[in-house]
């Protein structure tokens, strides 16, 4: 699909960063062994506020905290973090009108 302003919406802000730049262990497409969260810019257009970010994440069983469906509290932190940071840092490259991966560094 065609890209709408500085990011496009079909990409998640992880995989805008530079190539083999992201090795997170929650969100970065260059760890093997990460969980690969992906957090996807939307509502561009539509959004007083510049849109928002949203991401889905299912966990594996064995993500489990000793209980049955109940998943481990460090990896529900894990998500909530590398969202939160890619959120605002997606936000901070919106306001300042630059596109992810861009190297001028938003202040």
């Amino acid at each position: 699909s065609e890209a709408s302003g500085p990011m496009a919406a079909d990409l998640a802000v992880q995989d805008l960063i530079g190539p083999h730049a992201n090795g997170c262990y929650g969100c970065g497409p260059y760890n093997e062994k990460g969980l690969k969260l992906k957090s996807y810019w939307v509502d561009e257009e539509n959004n007083p506020f510049l849109g928002s970010c949203h991401a889905t994440f299912v966990p594996d069983p064995s993500m489990n905290g000793g209980h049955p469906n109940v998943t481990y509290g460090g990896i529900l932190a894990c998500i909530v973090d590398c969202h939160s940071m890619n959120t605002a840092m997606a936000y901070l490259y919106r306001k300042q009108g630059l596109s992810i991966g861009d190297k001028s560094i938003p202040q």
